[in-house]
């Protein structure tokens, strides 16, 4: 189902927890509802490649696949709290307030 407002997303229940393999066509993830993310912070960057997200959440996790779509890709980091933000990275910040969970992803 479809929101109609292009600034909300309805995120996915699903049942059993995923298995983490990056598989964008298995399911669950190939019945939802992909969103773009066009939006930017301050002027519009030279380089916008596209960028898809799908969310899910269980009862203990919550889900997140990408797709970008881009000729070039840096992913140089490999160890943890390295500065990923060097590399072609989609940042996913979220916040918890009562009874609902808010999430922004910048480009």
């Amino acid at each position: 189902m479809q929101n109609e407002d292009p600034l909300m997303y309805e995120v996915t229940k699903i049942r059993a927890p995923l298995v983490m393999d990056a598989d964008w066509n298995k399911a669950p993830w190939a019945s939802m509802e992909s969103l773009s993310l066009d939006h930017h912070m301050g002027e519009k960057p030279t380089h916008f490649p596209k960028v898809e997200a799908k969310v899910a959440y269980d009862n203990s996790a919550i889900y997140v696949i990408f797709r970008v779509r881009d000729q070039y890709i840096r992913a140089v980091r490999s160890e943890h709290q390295e500065g990923v933000y060097n590399d072609s990275c989609v940042p996913l910040q979220s916040w918890q307030y009562p009874a609902a969970i808010y999430a922004r992803c910048l480009l």
